[in-house]
């Protein structure tokens, strides 16, 4: 998959060296896709690399020049959200929705979850005309 602008993806944080905090995936949304340089001769890195709004309990950083890691998912990289096992509960909406109107609503529900993360909230998300 190729990344783009205001795709959800996970963040993998450093963690602590003595060990106190560990390396986790914290979720992150796409501010920007960016080009590697490579100087000729050389190959390029795995990965393309994004910058980043990183959503953490406790608060919002924006990283830029963050490389992709879909392998090692090493601290400090992103990759692509792992798929869920089928026993996990999910949420299906059935809509009919014009590509606008989709978009539309994924921005606000974004939006709305950047708040929250904002606040420490874990509240659910209101939709207008939906209830």
């Amino acid at each position: 998959m190729k990344p783009s602008v205001s795709r959800v993806v996970h963040y993998v944080s450093f963690g602590t060296p003595g060990g106190e905090y560990k390396s986790e995936c914290r979720a992150a949304v796409v501010t920007e896709v960016g080009e590697v340089w490579v100087p000729e001769g050389q190959q390029p890195p795995e990965g393309t690399p994004v910058g980043l709004a990183v959503l953490n309990p406790s608060g919002m950083f924006f990283n830029r020049g963050v490389m992709q890691d879909e392998r090692d998912h090493q601290g400090g990289t992103w990759h692509w959200p792992e798929r869920e096992p089928d026993n996990s509960p999910q949420v299906h909406v059935n809509a009919s929705l014009s590509p606008a109107q989709a978009k539309q609503v994924t921005e606000m529900i974004q939006a709305a979850l950047l708040q929250q993360a904002k606040r420490g909230r874990t509240t659910g998300i209101k939709l207008p005309g939906r209830g």
